[in-house]
């Protein structure tokens, strides 16, 4: 076999490879949310934002949770939620752990779902950042809190409250190998 035959057989085997089944990619990862103030409307610049980095071109296709949340009076468990998204904001999904309309304390537990089944596409991240904002959809105290995330349970032993997301890493690291391949081939041809 010539060696441009070779080096294109390489070549073609490295794109396929790139363009595998993604399984094998899948990452997951424990956010700690632990003692983190809900208070404002979505957008406020009081609200608490973390931003995780994963890798660049990353797509979260699955959340759970176990998720402690306190509701201060009047505010409703139901009124806490969270905004995840890529940063700057152009996609997004909010989740609301609770439909308790009423103030008190819940651990709210989901496990490791597809977004798919929860309605929601998956969530692309071109620069790897994911933002995860505090909110309530309704504010009961302009000035304060209306809860807390990860708030105290009055019994023996804390509850470790985490959001859990499987991203999968879109293969581009193996695309100048693919346009190579698609190259060498053209060129053959011609």
């Amino acid at each position: 076999m010539p060696t441009a035959s070779r080096l294109h057989a390489a070549l073609v085997a490295l794109s396929i490879a790139a363009l595998a089944p993604q399984a094998a990619a899948q990452a997951v990862i424990n956010i700690p949310i632990n003692n983190i103030d809900s208070g404002d409307l979505l957008g406020s610049g009081f609200n608490p934002v973390l931003i995780i980095t994963l890798p660049a071109a990353s797509a979260v296709t699955r959340i759970g949770w176990n998720l402690k949340q306190t509701a201060y009076t009047p505010s409703w468990l139901s009124e806490m939620a969270i905004q995840l998204s890529d940063s700057p904001v152009t996609s997004a999904f909010s989740i609301r752990p609770s439909s308790t309309g009423a103030s008190g304390t819940e651990l709210n537990i989901l496990a490791l779902t597809s977004l798919s089944s929860l309605g929601i596409p998956n969530l692309l991240l071109p620069n790897g950042q994911l933002r995860l904002e505090f909110y309530e959809t309704f504010d009961d105290f302009p000035l304060g809190p209306d809860g807390i995330w990860a708030g105290t349970i009055p019994i023996t032993g804390e509850v470790e409250s985490y959001i859990t997301i499987e991203y999968i890493p879109t293969p581009t690291t193996l695309a100048p190998f693919t346009l190579a391949a698609l190259t060498l081939t053209r060129r053959r041809r011609a």
